[in-house]
């Protein structure tokens, strides 16, 4: 997995995608030039992002041309970074999309041509990731050919574990444990040639753990780094001004009528589905966001419907941000 002069990952793509949070973006892209062996690819999935994320690509010479302002499909386009504190130069792919996919779509796209273009492993995250300077070179050293998913410890912004509780249950460097989907994971080439790529009319919410779940089901083993340190601030929704309703309620739903129950029951899970929303419904509506709690509803309908399309039809969306 590592190149003959021992600084660059063989065939290892990072994908990043990123809506409307330029300065994290760029905080993201170097922590990723500033790995200690270097990825082979960066792939920057800009979801029509409306901050200037290109202007500020640019601005910091991470691309050398801008996209079109009106675009109808995706634009691609490959660029040179700059040589990184080892002198490596890298690949970089922007991909700005004509339209927001969020957080789903733009993973699915992203595998989609990271595999496409014969990438062996792919490094997966959001654009408010900050892998450590050793993280890849960590996540590297235990990967081989019977480990496919390969996780880094998650920090918090305090500097805390989110895997504390089940580190302390073991001395050994790595855990059975899927880790923080989508968070600094690795997955290799074979688990996309098997069970394909995230479902991209998820939209938000759940997608990563849909995807973690079909990886587990076709068998994968998953492991957790303890040394491989990756930073993400912990997340809580704020319920008074979350717009999440319709995909909390559709997306737990349909997960709850895709699992078969290889890792836990059937039932067990769906009454767990169940619950998330059951409590989601009662916190929108507790915090005053009723219509929010509506769209849980109807969310739900189209969850049991299994109807994942054009959901921007049914619920309004606007000023949703993937996270």
């Amino acid at each position: 997995m590592i190149s003959k002069n021992d600084t660059i990952a063989d065939n290892v793509w990072a994908i990043v995608v990123t809506f409307n949070r330029k300065e994290l973006l760029l905080k993201c892209l170097q922590a990723i030039r500033e790995q200690t062996l270097a990825v082979d690819k960066i792939l920057i999935m800009d979801n029509a992002s409306t901050d200037r994320t290109p202007e500020a690509l640019l601005e910091n010479g991470i691309i050398n041309e801008l996209p079109p302002l009106v675009l109808n499909e995706p634009w691609e386009k490959e660029f040179i970074t700059k040589p990184n504190g080892n002198g490596n130069v890298v690949k970089l792919f922007y991909i700005r999309m004509h339209k927001n996919t969020g957080g789903s779509g733009g993973f699915h796209q992203g595998i989609k041509i990271a595999y496409e273009n014969g990438a062996k492993r792919m490094w997966l995250m959001d654009d408010d990731g900050l892998p450590e300077k050793n993280c890849l070179a960590e996540l590297i050293k235990i990967s081989c050919k019977w480990i496919d998913y390969i996780a880094p410890n998650l920090f918090n912004e305090k500097g805390e574990s989110h895997f504390k509780g089940l580190l302390a249950t073991t001395k050994n460097d790595v855990i059975s444990f899927k880790g923080g989907p989508f968070n600094g994971i690795i997955i290799s080439r074979d688990i996309v040639k098997q069970i394909g790529y995230p479902m991209k009319n998820f939209f938000l919410w759940g997608d990563e753990y849909e995807y973690t779940n079909r990886i587990y089901e076709a068998g994968f083993v998953m492991i957790t780094v303890k040394d491989a340190k990756f930073f993400h601030k912990s997340t809580k929704v704020d319920y008074k001004t979350c717009k999440r309703g319709f995909f909390i309620g559709r997306n737990s739903i349909y997960r709850s009528r895709l699992f078969k129950g290889v890792f836990m029951r059937k039932s067990l899970f769906k009454i767990d589905m169940y619950y998330a929303v059951f409590m989601a419904f009662w916190r929108f509506f507790f915090c005053g966001n009723i219509s929010q709690s509506i769209q849980v509803f109807k969310g739900c309908l189209h969850g049991f419907f299994d109807d994942l399309t054009e959901h921007q039809k049914e619920c309004c969306w606007w000023g949703v941000e993937q996270s």
